[in-house]
């Protein structure tokens, strides 16, 4: 997929069936609901994009089908979106978890599972206090107090 600004598109330098094929593209994307224009061109790949646009657009259930479509890629992306958000703030809380644990035992001594478990099992929040207070804790108690 290429992506070009149309009003830039005259700056690329290109062969001269290169740009035969971009000016042909450019006139179907600003010129398309002209058939005059879109006539003159002798492009076949912008033909054909032509003839399906006039073909989904003059009936109901292709225009449907077509914005079903759209709508199901957009839906698609969105939802990798949150799942990619989402499991980079879990790779985060899994890392400071996994921090955490090995500096309390480098403080404290062995783990028990206990404590290993409620590492595991707690919020972002929780393990950003606990981090915060290692440093000043007297005990491995002390820093899971509330206080």
């Amino acid at each position: 997929m290429h992506i070009i600004e149309l009003p830039k598109a005259d700056r690329l330098r290109l062969t001269s069936r290169q740009e035969a094929d971009l000016q042909a593209w450019i006139k179907f994307f600003k010129h398309w609901q002209e058939d005059t224009t879109m006539s003159a061109i002798d492009s076949a790949p912008v033909q054909d994009a032509w003839a399906d646009l006039k073909r989904i657009s003059a009936d109901e259930d292709e225009r449907y089908r077509a914005l079903a479509r759209e709508r199901a890629l957009s839906d698609a992306v969105t939802e990798r979106n949150f799942a990619l958000r989402e499991g980079r703030q879990e790779g985060r809380k899994q890392g400071q978890a996994a921090l955490l644990q090995r500096l309390l035992a480098k403080r404290f001594g062995p783990l028990d599972d206990s404590t290993q478990s409620r590492l595991q099992t707690a919020t972002q929040e929780q393990l950003e206090h606990w981090s915060e207070r290692i440093l000043d804790a007297p005990t491995l108690s002390a820093v899971f107090d509330q206080h």
